[in-house]
């Protein structure tokens, strides 16, 4: 090892040494002859032509994509890299299934598996919040975690001009943002079997992968605007935090006061909101609660105290929660917030583009010739602790 580790620092020294002796004749050349034209093939032996091909050898040769081969490119290797990542990716599918499992061993099977009461209503509601919660916050810090880690590498390829930052964007999007709705989609799959849920399985499974996209969109717009990896890390948690707390739905019912214009907006701009409204329309619309046989037990059956006591279908607790709209308006609102944080991941990356000072102008030419014992910096340079001769 040490006979090879000798013979690579010796050929790295005399490529430096012939790199700096070509540094040295070419600023020992006065500047109007390297701005001069390119050589004939008259001068091509000259001095001129020789100083021209050294110059343009110390120029960095970008070769630019055109936007769809970069997408392409692009594309190609975020897919791969979520293709090759097989350990992350077992890890996200056993958290999820197990997630579902200990879902279901906490709520059990709601009412047996059979059609819904009104006794089962608080724990529906709930069970449909924390799995909403649970999805969006996992595919938020996701994609907070992976953008930050490509950060570095991005900046230095987009400023050597190989790419715009639309064409990462919607590549990164299209590869990775997939992933995360599969992952929503078996957890709701795993979670209907295990609680018995009266939702049907596509509208469960659609919204949960919606809202999965929703967020990982959200993960990208803030660490997109983010100038670090660790602010975006520490600015996300909150974020979503915010979005659970608007977005939860408060099982006493729907206030009698209205809500302020701060609350109406955050509401708005809530994924967690919208989800929540759509699972709990597919769970509870049109649903006739099943009636108990017996005296007073219909009404001992559902809640004894609270906004939901005395319900007797799904439609009462909706109006109760203050839920009424259909169920397509929710689903609108997500796939509208999810471009809103595509659009807004696409600005903060222009905004946030590299960018660098320009060089000043070259001297005149009375200014820059000096007497010989001044030409060029690189003259008085010793080479590898000799001076030169």
């Amino acid at each position: 090892m040490a006979t090879k580790d000798r013979e690579r620092i010796v050929k790295l020294g005399t490529a430096f040494r012939a790199h700096q002796e070509g540094l040295r004749a070419t600023f020992a050349t006065p500047p109007t002859e390297l701005l001069a034209a390119p050589p004939t093939s008259a001068m091509i032996n000259g001095r001129r032509s020789r100083s021209k091909r050294l110059v343009s050898t110390m120029r960095p040769v970008v070769r630019k994509r055109k936007p769809i081969q970069a997408f392409m490119q692009l594309f190609k290797r975020a897919a791969l890299q979520v293709a090759r990542d097989k350990q992350t990716n077992m890890l996200r599918l056993g958290a999820t299934v197990g997630l579902a499992f200990i879902f279901g061993a906490q709520f059990g099977m709601l009412d047996g598996g059979g059609a819904p009461t009104a006794k089962s209503v608080a724990s529906r509601v709930a069970l449909l919040s924390y799995g909403v919660i649970s999805m969006g916050m996992l595919a938020t810090m996701r994609a907070l975690d992976r953008f930050a880690k490509e950060r570095p590498i991005v900046g230095r390829e987009r400023a050597e001009g190989k790419y715009t930052g639309l064409t990462y964007l919607l590549a990164k999007a299209i590869a990775e943002v997939p992933s995360d709705a599969f992952f929503a989609a078996l957890f709701a799959v795993v979670l209907k079997g295990q609680c018995g849920l009266h939702a049907p399985l596509g509208p469960l499974v659609a919204v949960h992968a919606l809202l999965a996209a929703t967020s990982a969109a959200l993960g990208l717009a803030v660490g997109a605007a983010a100038p670090r990896a660790e602010q975006a890390l520490a600015v996300g948690a909150p974020i979503m935090v915010i979005h659970m707390l608007v977005g939860v739905i408060d099982p006493a019912g729907a206030s009698s006061e209205p809500d302020g214009p701060l609350m109406r907006t955050l509401r708005l701009l809530s994924p967690v909101r919208h989800a929540i409204e759509a699972l709990c329309l597919s769970e509870l619309k049109d649903v006739p609660f099943k009636k108990a046989k017996g005296l007073f037990s219909a009404i001992a059956q559902g809640p004894s105290m609270g906004a939901l006591a005395g319900v007797r279908s799904g439609n009462d607790v909706l109006d109760k929660l203050g839920i009424v709209s259909s169920f397509a308006s929710p689903v609108k609102y997500l796939l509208a917030l999810g471009a809103f944080h595509l659009a807004g991941s696409a600005l903060a990356l222009i905004f946030a583009a590299p960018r660098f000072a320009r060089t000043k102008p070259p001297k005149e030419e009375s200014s820059v010739r000096a007497t010989p014992a001044k030409r060029g910096y690189l003259s008085s340079m010793p080479l590898f602790g000799r001076r030169p001769m």
